[in-house]
């Protein structure tokens, strides 16, 4: 028992043992890869950094825009050429460049830019699609890594903020990725990497582009430039012919394999070529089949649309004879409010003519009272003057028998005699009875006076209800030919509503006849439906069989495509290696042959 429990814990101990070694040598391996992958997309990001560099700025900064904005010839000589400035172009202003909307919407290819001739332009760059580039490992794997760009407008005082309008200045942003990574989920988890550059339009880069676009002649300086490399040339051009004869070497081995690959891969096309001729005339049948299930889908959608088109045209014509029916209703209603109305506005004429005359007589009186008080003022203030005139005259004669009838002696009055006493004592009497009848009279003038006010104020509310009466005898007649007019009005409108209703009553037998036809022609329509589209299942089963033998015969080619695709990468990049040498050893004897070693005369 012990022995067996060692026995176990060694075998325990010794899965941990492996597991631990697996879980590190794993671990290992993935740091060697993301290393390996950070150092390819370094490459990668740069050598894309480099590409955008050498496109143009601008659309308005091609060499194509800029001769033509300046009138330059399109070859110009060297002189030409060296009058070239930055002087040129400084009229340039952010409003000659691209809106920020028009960016991207042209493939770049980062790798091999003759590819892409129409990526001219920096923004071309601009939200492209992921660009797979592949590259090896140190054990010889293939690593793919996706690089992409966005452009942007910024100012040069804060880069890391896109704006929305033009500058002179675009920053650059590259990224690359790679899918060779998965979570412990199994799902993908790219490991992306960033660079940016802000690229800036500086008049005097543009003057040196397009001085570099230009088609140059031959030249004193170009002479020199030749002679002074010409023992360099001439190493280079023998170094180069012998790369040249080992690519082609090199090219026989990919040769083969990529031909004898392009053979199975023709065999296995070939056999899906004969399962696709096989599946086509099933697709037919199955199109065909979704072509008629497709057209009894219509029919039945027309007829059930038709049937709710006249359910609708049914509710709308009862909706219809029922706003009929209210309207001839209310047409009605209102001719009889129209009559009343004219019979009310006639005996309202009435009693305003009435009242009018009545206005007139009581007008009529008060004038006569007013005219009566006026006289009996005028009396009043006669008798009025007189009272004071008699008062007056007997105050005279009392202060004259008064001043008769005694003096003052010793500050005491003395009166002359008895009688003259008398006589002033009735002189003073009469004085106070003449005193009484002025103020009675000058009461009985006040009582005229606001008799005749009283009066005036009744003839001035005599006439102001005179004028009142008249008005109301107008507006009255005004309300009588009104209510005429509407009176007539509303019997035509009830003629009007009775024809609509007649009509309304016509329309929904015709609308219920429409309804029952159109819902009759739905029950086949879905029948013939049903039917279609069991033909059409039928059809879809026979395709997908026929399909699966498609799908095997593409796995095959898949395979052999693949197989294919590394052959042809191989010999791609032979033919790359032995392309390259070629155009190495072609440049050297371009660049040696340029001359023919005889000095040009300069001069």
């Amino acid at each position: 028992m012990p022995q067996t429990l060692l026995a176990i814990a060694a075998i325990v101990a010794a899965g941990f043992l492996t597991l631990s070694q697996s879980r590190a040598v794993h671990s290992t391996t993935e740091s060697v890869m993301r290393d390996q992958f950070e150092l390819a997309a370094a490459g990668a990001l740069l050598h894309t950094l480099e590409f955008a560099d050498a496109r143009a700025f601008d659309e308005a900064t091609t060499p194509e825009a800029l001769r033509t904005r300046y009138h330059l010839l399109s070859s110009m000589s060297e002189a030409e050429r060296d009058t070239i400035s930055s002087d040129d172009f400084s009229d340039i202003t952010p409003a000659d460049f691209s809106d920020p909307t028009a960016f991207g919407g042209v493939v770049c290819n980062v790798l091999e830019p003759w590819e892409s001739p129409g990526c001219s332009v920096l923004h071309d760059l601009h939200g492209g699609e992921w660009q797979e580039v592949t590259f090896k490992t140190m054990d010889g794997h293939p690593l793919p890594v996706e690089v992409r760009a966005t452009v942007d407008y910024v100012e040069a005082e804060a880069p890391d903020v896109a704006v929305g309008y033009k500058t002179f200045h675009k920053r650059v942003e590259v990224y690359a990725r790679s899918t060779a990574f998965k979570t412990a989920s199994g799902q993908d988890n790219p490991h992306v990497v960033q660079l940016r550059r802000v690229i800036s339009f500086d008049p005097a880069v543009a003057a040196e582009y397009l001085r570099r676009s230009a088609d140059v002649v031959g030249s004193c300086t170009a002479y020199e430039a030749w002679s002074a490399t010409r023992g360099q040339l001439q190493k280079e051009l023998r170094q180069s012919e012998i790369a040249q004869a080992e690519a082609a070497a090199a090219l026989e081995g990919p040769k083969a394999d990529f031909e004898a690959a392009e053979e199975a891969l023709g065999i296995a096309q070939a056999q899906l070529d004969d399962a696709k001729a096989a599946w086509r005339p099933t697709d037919d049948a199955a199109r065909a089949a979704l072509r008629t299930l497709n057209a009894a889908k219509d029919a039945h959608e027309r007829a059930r649309r038709a049937e709710e088109s006249a359910n609708r045209a049914l509710s709308a014509a009862r909706t219809a004879l029922d706003n009929a029916e209210t309207a001839a209703t209310a047409a009605q209603t209102a001719l009889a409010a129209a009559r009343t109305r004219a019979s009310d506005a006639v005996t309202a004429l009435d009693t305003a003519k009435a009242a009018a005359t009545a206005a007139q007589t009581t007008l009529a009186d008060a004038r006569t009272r007013a005219e009566a008080a006026q006289t009996a003022l005028a009396a009043a203030q006669a008798r009025a003057e007189a009272a004071q005139d008699a008062e007056e005259a007997a105050g005279r004669t009392a202060l004259d028998a008064y001043r008769a009838a005694g003096y003052y002696r010793n500050g005491r009055w003395v009166w002359r005699s008895e009688a003259a006493r008398t006589a002033f004592q009735r002189a003073y009497a009469r004085y106070l009875e003449a005193e009484a009848a002025s103020e009675a009279a000058d009461d009985a003038a006040d009582d005229a006076e606001e008799t005749k006010d009283a009066a005036d104020k009744a003839a001035k509310d005599a006439k102001t209800a005179r004028d009142d009466a008249r008005t109301a005898e107008t507006n009255a007649q005004t309300e009588v030919q009104n209510a005429g007019v509407a009176a007539e009005e509303a019997e035509a409108h009830v003629g009007v509503t009775a024809a609509a209703l007649e009509r309304a009553r016509a329309a929904v037998p015709r609308a219920e006849a429409a309804h029952n036809e159109a819902s009759a022609a739905v029950g086949p329509a879905a029948r013939a439906e049903a039917q279609a589209q069991a033909a059409y299942d039928a059809a879809t089963a026979v395709r997908a069989a026929a399909a699966a033998v498609v799908a095997a015969k593409e796995a095959v080619v898949q395979e052999a495509r693949t197989v294919h695709t590394a052959a042809q990468t191989a010999f791609g990049t032979a033919q790359a290696v032995k392309a390259a040498a070629d155009q190495r050893a072609a440049d050297a004897r371009a660049a040696l042959g340029d001359h023919d070693g005889t000095r040009p005369d300069c001069g």
